[in-house]
Formats: C-alpha cells, structure tokens, sequence
C-alpha cells in the first residue's frame, strides 16, 4: 500500500491529510476499540 501523503498532486494530499484527521478524531471521541495490530487503515 502506497502513503497517500507521498502524491504529487498537493489537493489529493491536502484533502487525504484532513480526512485522516478527521478519523481520528472520530475514533477517539467513540472510543473505537483498537485492531489486533498496530494499524487501522482506510482504504
């Protein structure tokens, strides 16, 4: 899987940067159980 934040184009960057933070800000106000990993990905 590729790091969105690695695109060329800065408005798909920008765009994948504030929904990520959005996430997570979303998770942790709903006290989202962690994964059995390290790692919560959207896809």
């Amino acid at each position: 899987m590729t790091d969105r934040l690695d695109d060329a184009d800065p408005a798909a960057v920008a765009e994948f940067a504030a929904m990520e933070n959005l996430l997570r800000c979303w998770i942790r106000e709903t006290n989202v159980p962690r994964p059995d990993g390290d790692r919560l990905c959207c896809r």
